[in-house]
């Protein structure tokens, strides 16, 4: 369809009036701010990403938090395990005194802590000492069903005693006990050496971690620290086991039983109390 000339004309004339272009200009100075305003917020943001990007002191400083957090939940982690292994010795040490298993002596290695009553008799004569060492019993001389005991207080040591079991042969190590510095030596304490056929309870023990700070054994010279039971096994020709005497064992002039100590700190709560802690500080100047 063909459109006359003056009818366009007048049509161009009508919408190029003062009102629509200022109308038309108007919007496009909207659209045009509207613009502007996402760019430079775009480009502000990028920047600012950028920037932290950049610099590592603001990588540093995140990643710190970060690893201290780690560290705290791993500390939690520990401190489940380490209550969950004190709890399992705990009923161990609780539960009824089994036979010692003889015939299958691979089940000692599942048996740390338990009790079980051997019988046979001491080779007073090989015994040898751990020392120095403290009495750990301290409630045992405030028992009435405890044979009367003295108060010690000085360092004395551990004597420990190769086993003869019945009716294998076989021989053990046994811990009776503590003695003070003036009864280490057996012949300060003939009444305590108990001769003969003995049947007793004993707590199953395994090769002792050397303390911090503790010179190492020297087997030659006859010198013991702690207890290796590998090492005093070799030494003496026993088999390479340990049971601590109880209590019970013990009679008067002789070794005090009951030297079985539980050796496993639980400081895993302070420690996580620490990482967290320093998570907390470090975050927290990380945002100012």
């Amino acid at each position: 369809m063909n459109i006359p000339n003056g009818l366009t004309n007048k049509l161009v004339q009508h919408l190029i009036t003062d009102k629509n272009i200022k109308c038309l200009l108007h919007r496009s100075v909207q659209i045009l701010s509207i613009y502007d305003v996402n760019k430079l917020s775009e480009d502000s943001a990028k920047k600012e990403d950028s920037k932290v990007l950049r610099n590592p002191r603001s990588i540093v400083g995140l990643a710190a938090p970060l690893l201290a957090f780690a560290l705290g939940a791993w500390q939690l982690q520990r401190l489940q395990w380490k209550t969950n292994l004190l709890k399992k010795i705990e009923d161990k040490m609780k539960q009824e005194v089994v036979p010692f298993p003889e015939d299958n002596l691979l089940l000692l290695d599942d048996l740390e802590y338990a009790k079980v009553k051997v019988t046979g008799e001491f080779l007073h004569d090989h015994e040898f000492y751990v020392q120095p060492r403290q009495r750990f019993d301290k409630d045992g001389s405030t028992s009435k069903s405890r044979p009367p005991l003295n108060s010690f207080s000085s360092p004395g040591a551990q004597v420990i005693t190769p086993f003869k079991l019945h009716p294998s042969g076989n021989i053990i190590l046994v811990n009776r006990g503590w003695v003070p510095p003036q009864k280490i030596t057996p012949e300060s304490r003939n009444q305590g050496q108990v001769q003969g056929q003995v049947t007793f309870d004993a707590v199953v023990r395994h090769t002792e971690e050397r303390p911090s700070f503790i010179r190492r054994n020297d087997p030659d010279k006859g010198l013991w620290f702690y207890t290796d039971v590998k090492q005093m096994a070799e030494k003496h020709g026993t088999l390479p086991i340990l049971v601590d005497a109880c209590y019970e064992s013990s009679i008067q002039g002789g070794p005090i039983g009951g030297q079985t100590r539980v050796t496993h700190r639980n400081d895993h709560m302070m420690y996580a109390c620490f990482w967290f802690s320093i998570g907390a500080a470090t975050l927290f100047g990380w945002f100012l």
